[in-house]
């Protein structure tokens, strides 16, 4: 059964990534990671 997959049909797509990634039970360096990659937004052509 497929039940708390998709619970809430109007969550953001930021919000269904913290759901996520709080459900992969992450480490501390794994989460640090994932959140610096996350604010990291700027062009990748640009150094």
């Amino acid at each position: 059964m497929a039940t708390g997959k998709r619970r809430n049909q109007k969550e953001s797509p930021e919000e269904e990534l913290d759901r996520l990634l709080d459900e992969l039970e992450l480490t501390q360096e794994q989460r640090e990671f994932i959140e610096s990659m996350r604010e990291d937004k700027g062009d990748p052509c640009e150094e």
